[in-house]
């Protein structure tokens, strides 16, 4: 299914909600930068004149439904909010939003559906939303010279190609060591962006941790989606390069898996575990930390799963450990306890590139206004619709609010370059951000020419006895290792 938003607004007034001002004002579609300074302002503080043409690609329908709704709320609630208050320097944004299902094909059917428009040379950006669409996409962005700020996946970080091999260790199901000698490739991605840790970097980062916290052997229970996949790779080569042993891989998938075949498959893995150290090997570490690489979900599955085998296998032996499960980001949130409830208590981390939503542990000067861009809108569409305000206080509305205050930053870099505001401009533009504060959401960010991995930095959080993320301080920063652009 592929569902066209196209937000609207029914009172001619500018503050255009979620709508395209240029439907209901007659401003011009290009954009330019004043040389006027009579404002007593220096020569870089031009104004943008017209619409800056955005468009937004999501999943609202498909296995991701439940963060691509927030993680949509936080972008456009960042836009109307923009554009009732004058826009980015002058310049009103019109964006349409466009589900996708998570489906690779449908995404390739948006993107020709948004070039078929007549409004399409006028689109300086696309604001993408998972893996399957931003791998999906990168080449048309590039060629058509368009930034596209979406998916983390670590190869959309290297603006130009790449070919390595990797030597990838891995553990068969009979308990063997194996490598196997993986080739990673692609074309390069120069007009891909994101403001978090990608992926990799960040299944690198929970390796660190778990190591530091005393772990002895990760398991990695992952769906056989590239967003799973290639962090899963990564992991297990910085795993063993730190000591640590690795597990299995549990393949795990994103849908058409009930609690009923997790728990069976969970249950399974562990006494494969158990009867392999008690017949083979006595001095083989049973796993006690798994990687979880799906969404949230099915990361709840996971951890209903891993608690029903810790009851079911209570008392055998060889005794199974307290198992702990670490998450891709995308895998944890503040909603996990209200499916999870006790399965997730101090049994879940995350490691998290953003600030969770409310939280002011981490310093950040930015949350009160996304809380108050929150209630502000959900209010205001209540009240528009008749219907009970809805609540996406979580991590996956800042993700959205991050991702539109990216795109922001760059026009604004933009117009204060005196420059039109078109694809290649921005594309250039972010790549001269060098430490770029983002209020405390996200750390620093900063692009080049050759890398647009934007920081590695993880904070690290589980869920505590209340349902509320706990911090495991410190945060955890790693250094990006040129040898690790690209996969």
């Amino acid at each position: 299914m592929i569902r066209r938003i196209k937000w609207s607004m029914a009172a001619l007034s500018c503050a255009c909600g979620m709508l395209a001002c240029a439907d209901i004002l007659d401003i011009p579609s290009d954009r330019y930068v004043s040389a006027s300074t009579a404002d007593g302002g220096d020569a870089g503080d031009g104004r943008c004149v017209g619409n800056i043409e955005v468009r937004i690609i999501i999943d609202v329908t498909g296995p991701t439904k439940t963060l691509g709704a927030p993680y949509l709320a936080g972008e456009q609630d960042y836009f109307r909010e923009l554009n009732e208050n004058g826009g980015i320097k002058g310049c009103h944004i019109n964006f349409v939003s466009t589900d996708y299902g998570y489906k690779a094909d449908n995404a390739q059917q948006v993107y020709e559906g948004w070039k078929a428009d007549p409004t399409w040379p006028q689109v300086v950006a696309i604001l993408g939303y998972g893996t399957p669409d931003t791998l999906g996409l990168a080449d048309k962005v590039a060629a058509d010279k368009k930034p596209l700020l979406g998916g983390q996946h670590a190869s959309l970080a290297s603006p130009d190609a790449v070919s390595i091999d990797v030597t990838v260790p891995e553990i068969g199901q009979n308990f063997a060591r194996n490598t196997l000698r993986t080739h990673f490739a692609t074309n390069g991605y120069p007009y891909n962006f994101f403001a978090f840790t990608d992926y990799s970097t960040g299944a690198r980062i929970a390796m660190f941790h778990i190591k530091t916290l005393g772990g002895k052997r990760v398991g990695f229970f992952v769906c056989d989606d590239p967003y799973c996949t290639g962090p899963a790779q990564a992991g297990r080569v910085h795993a063993e390069s730190l000591g640590l042993d690795i597990g299995r891989v549990l393949p795990l998938q994103q849908s058409g898996q009930d609690q009923a075949a997790y728990d069976a498959a969970v249950l399974q893995y562990f006494k494969d575990e158990q009867a392999h150290k008690k017949n083979d090997d006595p001095s083989y570490n049973i796993v006690d930390w798994v990687w979880g690489g799906n969404t949230t979900t099915t990361s709840v599955q996971m951890a209903i799963a891993l608690s029903r085998m810790k009851s079911a296998l209570a008392g055998t032996t060889p005794p199974i450990p307290d198992v702990q499960l670490i998450l891709n980001n995308n895998g944890f949130s503040e909603d996990m306890y209200t499916i999870c409830g006790v399965p997730c208590v101090n049994a879940v981390h995350g490691i998290v590139p953003y600030t969770p939503y409310g939280d002011s542990s981490r310093g950040s000067s930015e949350m009160t206004r996304v809380m108050e861009l929150h209630d502000k809108w959900r209010q205001i569409d209540a009240a528009q619709s008749g219907a009970a305000a809805s609540s996406y206080k979580n991590v996956r509305y800042v993700q959205g609010y991050i991702n539109a205050m990216l795109f922001r930053l760059g026009v604004e870099a933009v117009v204060s370059q005196r420059k039109p505001v078109t694809g290649e401009n921005l594309r250039a533009a972010l790549e001269t951000f060098r430490n770029i504060d983002m209020g405390g959401l996200t750390d620093r960010l900063s692009y080049g020419e050759k890398d647009h991995r934007p920081q590695s930095t993880e904070a690290i959080y589980k869920i505590g006895t209340d349902g509320k993320l706990v911090r495991e301080p410190p945060d955890r920063t790693i250094s990006l290792e040129s040898s690790w652009l690209g996969w």
